[in-house]
């Protein structure tokens, strides 16, 4: 920026001061000289600098602006309804671009930063917004409606352009020569909002002695409800020729036909005829006709008297003598649903201080999944406990010994698999070291890292191992992504 306007602007305003403090003198009413001086313009109109006589400074000044720079350095974010908050990309300032379907909030701060939808800063879909950062290190954001993305880019200088939509203004639209088919312009009909179709026709009226248009084939008119009022005289003729039967509070004379439907409701109980039904004779042999039920039975005569089978599913039986072996019925034990044999034993539990009587004694087994080789020599790595039969034994889990391999591991921008040769048998530390300007995103299950769940952040700073003597050591694929290229510490074994 330059300043050379102010010394040369200083300088005139002394010039003038000057000028006006020998200039100007002020007498009082007798006319004798006021010692003292007060500034005034050249015109005179009173004290410089106030409402009648304001100051004018001229001068000149200059800025060198430049557009926006990025880093590079950014920060790819998923965005949910719950605020959450992230470390600022590197630069003195930072544009958010909503790369998402709705509206995002956006506010900086320090590590335990956070934003509640609809506060600070809105950005709308397909928009961007930049921000000094100041001494600000993280930013929060929370979107408003819907899940949706953001992408920081951090920077220097002002941030120009930009992508949006286009404007119009208004005009005169030329349709062509009247009366010219070829310039006219098509409009479709609607009614109740749908386009006039076969299933939505264009409803008209007519009224008396109107006449109809002639048609290419036979139309369907629907006449809609017909009242009494509107009937033909000659359908009332009809309807009186038919007599009483058919009026209101009538009866129907007539004892032979059909009805189909459910019947009207009666003033009263009605009584229906239904005439002579005929015997039903059941033909020689067997005749299924469906179950009887035999509500009670009569007292039976003395002697044999046959009457069929009896079922009963549920009625006291007499067991015997008790005690008596002979009456005894048998009880077959059983557990999980399955009888008791050799393949499904009777489980027995020793409580402290049982004794076991001599012999051989199996009081089940105790079963290893894997071990690890050995080397030479004893491993004495503590002792297994067997519940309720107190013993230690030792066992022995191989150590891994020998020199790690450390390759020189950078992650991209791009998710890339970490190189291992050869593939590690023992132990995997991978470290994001301290300085790094930013972190990384991992996947262990060999899927492609994105800049989101499922896949870890491991911020600068932080270390994840992996070691096979504590039960797990990932053998597939493990990929990784950053949101720039940062170099990373890979140790395995």
């Amino acid at each position: 920026m330059a300043r050379s306007y102010a010394t040369a602007s200083a300088a005139a305003l002394s010039l003038m001061l000057a000028d006006a403090s020998f200039a100007q003198t002020y007498r009082d009413a007798g006319g004798s000289v006021v010692p003292g001086v007060v500034v005034v313009g050249g015109s005179g109109s009173g004290p410089l600098f106030t409402s009648s006589n304001p100051g004018q400074i001229a001068g000149s000044f200059s800025a060198t602006l430049s557009g926006f720079q990025p880093t590079p350095s950014y920060s790819y974010q998923s965005v949910t309804t719950a605020s959450t908050a992230y470390a600022l990309p590197t630069g003195a300032v930072v544009i958010f671009y909503n790369t998402g379907a709705n509206p995002i909030n956006v506010k900086l701060g320090a590590s335990g930063v956070s934003v509640a939808p609809g506060q600070a800063d809105v950005i709308q879909p397909n928009a961007w917004m930049a921000f000094t950062v100041g001494s600000s290190a993280y930013y929060a954001v929370v979107s408003n409606g819907g899940p949706s993305t953001v992408v920081a880019s951090g920077g220097i200088g002002l941030p120009t352009g930009g992508g949006g939509g286009g404007g119009g203004s208004g005009g005169t639209v030329a349709q062509g020569s009247a009366a010219a088919a070829s310039n006219a312009w098509p409009v479709s009909e609607t009614v109740a909002g749908s386009i006039v179709s076969s299933s939505n026709p264009v409803p008209m009226t007519f009224g008396s002695g109107v006449m109809l248009p002639g048609f290419a084939a036979t139309p369907t008119v629907n006449l809609g409800a017909l009242n009494g009022a509107a009937l033909d005289s000659s359908v009332q003729a009809v309807k009186t020729a038919l007599g009483s039967p058919f009026q209101a509070g009538g009866s129907i004379a007539n004892t032979s036909f059909g009805i189909s439907g459910n019947l009207p409701a009666f003033a009263a109980t009605p009584t229906f005829n239904v005439g002579t039904i005929p015997a039903v004779v059941l033909a020689a042999g067997s005749n299924a006709i469906g179950s009887v039920t035999v509500t009670s039975l009569p007292s039976l005569a003395a002697g044999t008297n046959t009457i069929g089978a009896i079922s009963n599913t549920s009625f006291g039986a007499n067991q015997g003598t008790p005690a008596v072996v002979a009456n005894a019925w048998p009880v077959y034990p059983t557990i999980g649903g399955s009888a008791v044999g050799a393949s499904n034993p009777v489980p027995i539990t020793y409580g402290s201080g049982v004794s076991l009587p001599s012999g051989s004694n199996p009081i089940g087994t105790v079963g290893v999944t894997a071990l690890p080789a050995l080397p030479a020599g004893p491993n004495a790595i503590g002792s297994v406990s067997v519940s309720n039969f107190p013993s230690t034994q030792p066992v022995s889990i191989a150590g891994a010994s020998g020199t790690p391999y450390q390759p020189s591991t950078t992650v991209g921008t791009t998710s890339g698999a970490l190189t291992f040769s050869p593939a590690p048998t023992a132990f995997i530390k991978l470290c994001v070291p301290s300085s790094a300007s930013n972190g990384i995103w991992v996947n262990w299950a060999g899927a492609a890292a994105t800049a989101s769940a499922p896949s870890e952040y491991m911020p600068p700073g932080q270390c994840d191992s992996w070691i096979k003597s504590t039960r797990f050591l990932p053998t597939g694929t493990i990929n990784a992504i950053a949101s720039a290229s940062v170099g990373v510490s890979l140790i395995y074994y």
